[in-house]
């Protein structure tokens, strides 16, 4: 095959994954082997894995260094005086897929982690001719990642795995989950309704849905049981809980940003706000399960496993996983908590010209394009700059703070995460 030709399967096959910008809070990136490095500097690289794995690889074999890349790069980058980074790259000692390295770092920048799992055994690779140094803070570099663009490319891989330990059992099959059974069962299929917490859901020969087999999955280490501001407005308008805790977090990103503390930056790296969901178990269980209507009827953590014992074939999983069925609520250390922390693809904190002229105060040399670009640094989007009538030069009239704000197991909340 051509290399060419491999290179742009594999492009298709993995570029699963978004554009890194560099930022000051953040610590490591994974380092996309499709994208990097220039073929000056592989040479190094291979010949920094072979002093320190004994493995030796030609750069003309494309496929085999891919494969060895892939999942094993990342970059870690330190801090300069004068708002720049310098990064310098390590491979791992353990092989990692893609998703399971780019998760890893993605939990790692947002506890500020020193010593993650992931760098341990890692070697630096040739500081000398691959290390960059005073990259400017702000900067979109192609071939670092810090996070999944498809949320459900993880999932699908669990779902895919699922199957085919389902045909291979024999399916169609009498298949029992918990303490229920049902007839005919032929797979699983992703849940075609957006709006509900399911994931997945079985469906029998004829492909036709079987009521009651919706699995909200939940990988090992999972993150959240769900965004919350679906439970906000319209017809959901009824979870004053839920608002309550939007507006105190609110309240404290807008007062983070603009009254920062002596001496800081706005918007220094944080582990978010929480608060206790409360006590009442119905509760717990629509914020695990979802409300009705859009309910999960299992909420499945780990690895999927199926076993056979004479004409009925079980689902269960591996390891410490656990299948927990509705209206089953999860044990303690996967309680529910309100939770919110800094992120896109969430909720957004908006900020009024007033605001925003106030907080340029801090930075009285800036003109509005620089003090927008400081802005950006600190995470906030969506940013207006105009020239108001009356007034001499430009302001930033408005902007907006993304945050990520849901339900998060208790056993995820970051130690440093403050109660409000």
């Amino acid at each position: 095959m051509k290399k060419e030709v491999l290179l742009d399967q594999m492009v298709d096959m993995m570029s699963t994954i978004t554009e890194g910008t560099i930022r000051s809070s953040r610590i490591y990136y994974y380092v996309d082997p499709l994208k990097y490095p220039p073929t000056k500097l592989m040479r190094f690289i291979l010949e920094s894995i072979r002093i320190n794995t004994g493995k030796y690889y030609k750069i003309k074999n494309i496929e085999p260094v891919i494969r060895l890349l892939t999942g094993r790069l990342y970059a870690k980058q330190t801090y300069n005086n004068s708002g720049t980074v310098s990064l310098d790259f390590y491979f791992t000692k353990k092989n990692y897929s893609q998703e399971k390295l780019i998760s890893a770092i993605s939990s790692a920048n947002r506890a500020s982690a020193e010593d993650p799992p992931f760098t341990r055994g890692s070697f630096l690779i040739d500081r000398e001719n691959v290390s960059l140094n005073d990259v400017r803070t702000g900067k979109k570099v192609k071939y670092l990642r810090t996070q999944s663009e498809r949320s459900d490319a993880v999932e699908l891989e669990y779902l895919r795995d699922l199957n085919k330990k389902l045909k291979k059992s024999g399916a169609p099959v009498q298949l029992k989950i918990g303490n229920a059974i049902f007839e005919d069962v032929a797979e699983f299929i992703k849940n075609p309704d957006t709006n509900a917490t399911a994931d997945f859901i079985a469906i029998d020969s004829n492909a036709i849905k079987i009521p009651g087999t919706g699995i909200s999955h939940k990988a090992p280490g999972f993150e959240s049981y769900k965004n919350i501001t679906s439970y906000v407005g319209g017809e959901n308008a009824t979870a004053k809980d839920v608002e309550d805790f939007l507006g105190a977090a609110e309240s404290k990103w807008r007062q983070r940003l603009l009254y920062p503390s002596k001496g800081d930056d706005p918007l220094r790296p944080t582990s978010g706000f929480y608060r206790p969901t409360k006590k009442n178990k119905s509760r717990k269980i629509d914020l695990v399960y979802g409300q009705e209507g859009n309910r999960a009827d299992y909420i499945v953590m780990g690895d999927f496993l199926i076993e056979k014992s004479g004409d009925i074939t079980e689902l269960v999983t591996a390891g410490e996983g656990r299948i927990y069925q509705y209206p089953e609520v999860p044990a303690q250390e996967y309680n529910p908590v309100f939770y919110s922390r800094f992120g896109s693809g969430g909720y957004k904190v908006e900020f009024s010209a007033d605001e925003l002229v106030e907080l340029n105060k801090l930075f009285p040399e800036l003109t509005a394009d620089e003090f927008g670009k400081k802005l950006e640094e600190f995470g906030v989007s969506d940013i207006i700059i105009e020239q108001p009538n009356g007034i001499d030069t430009p302001i930033v009239i408005s902007a907006k703070l993304s945050v990520r704000v849901f339900t998060i197991p208790q056993r995820r909340l970051p130690k440093k995460a403050e109660q409000i």
